[in-house]
């Protein structure tokens, strides 16, 4: 008698962990689909840009023209400047964030690397997050 009570306590511990263990699981990819989406929506109503980026460079293009229209407004600068000069005067700003954002994207724009749909990503949220601090 004792040692079925304990067999159905162990089985009922054993099963509690595994349906613990299933639950968290699945919390993790509830959430991690969550912030996907919720990147997705600040993307398109921040910048306009359509969420599917079907062509990451074009998307990318498109958030050099907007970030770099920013940062001339944002710095009072007369003319055009390239993301080397602008990362620079982020530097003597002691901005690294932004500096470090701009080099990010000298080194995408530039390099010949092929550019992903989740550096894109990326870089709208960087850059969403820099001009709300700034503005």
């Amino acid at each position: 008698m004792i040692i079925q009570i304990i067999l159905t306590t162990l089985i009922i511990t054993i099963l509690l962990i595994v349906l613990i263990i299933i639950y968290k699981k699945a919390e993790k990819a509830r959430i991690k689909k969550q912030e996907a989406i919720k990147r997705e929506d600040l993307m398109e109503k921040s910048f306009g840009v359509d969420k599917t980026i079907k062509n990451p460079l074009e998307s990318l293009h498109s958030l050099n023209k907007i970030a770099k229209r920013f940062f001339k407004e944002y710095l009072k600068e007369k003319y055009e400047l390239t993301y080397r000069e602008f990362a620079e005067k982020f530097k003597l700003k002691k901005d690294p964030y932004t500096a470090n954002f701009c080099e990010k994207m000298n080194y995408l724009l530039y390099s010949g690397k092929k550019v992903s749909r989740e550096e894109v990503l990326d870089m709208i949220e960087e850059f969403y997050k820099i001009v709300k601090e700034k503005s």
